[in-house]
């Protein structure tokens, strides 16, 4: 009787070694908390699907990289947003002002006086300090394309710590505010703020010291 032997090669996957994967759950993580608390809202609930993991584990990871990548520093802040020097040379604010309104012009079309207002308001950002009321500045216009994200653009150079936000929860926006006191842009807010009431009553209370 013959026998038969199978000549088909042999082929024998192995499995990606442990440490592959820690690495790059460590790579994801510092990834993570890199980010502002907007950008971070948005992403933590796919990262812990990714990780396999709850977003409270995540989240508590995540505050544990950040507060080892942040020892030494002495102001988080100036890991968010560029610092600002000031120059040794006396200023005139109506002469800055009027720089400001210029510039404004020079790459917008706006109505009368409204490139004064956006400058004052640009002025305020920087002194929000000393103030007990802060006016919100709001961007509207008649019809689509008219040259409102060019605007957005400019007064998002010139604000103090700005934070830009096309979507935000009303979670982010409080550790946001309470972390950095920044200048919030939110663009095309129209689209999303309808849908939510808690977000919606904190930005109205929100001009406020008081709330």
């Amino acid at each position: 009787m013959k026998s038969t032997t199978n000549t088909q090669p042999c082929r024998i996957e192995a499995a990606a070694p442990d440490f592959v994967d820690q690495e790059a759950q460590r790579l994801l993580i510092e990834r993570l908390a890199r980010l502002t608390p907007i950008e971070y809202d948005r992403q933590k609930k796919s990262a812990a699907a990714e990780l396999g993991c709850s977003i409270g584990a995540l989240n508590a990871e995540v505050k544990r990289v950040r507060a080892v990548g942040n020892e030494g520093a002495t102001d988080d802040c100036d890991l968010m947003f560029p610092e600002v020097v000031p120059v040794e040379d006396a200023v005139s604010p109506a002469a800055l002002l009027d720089e400001i309104a210029e510039l404004l012009r020079r790459y917008a079309v706006l109505p009368p006086y409204m490139s004064e207002a956006i400058a004052l308001w640009i002025a305020f950002t920087w002194t929000t300090a000393a103030a007990r009321v802060a006016p919100i500045l709001a961007l509207t216009s008649a019809q689509r394309r008219c040259g409102k994200t060019t605007a957005f653009g400019l007064i998002q150079l010139l604000v103090y710590r700005p934070l830009a936000a096309s979507s935000i929860s009303a979670a982010a926006l409080f550790r946001s505010i309470d972390q950095y006191a920044p200048t919030l842009l939110i663009d095309e807010a129209d689209t999303f703020l309808a849908k939510y009431d808690e977000l919606r009553g904190v930005l109205n209370a929100g001009h406020t010291r008081n709330a």
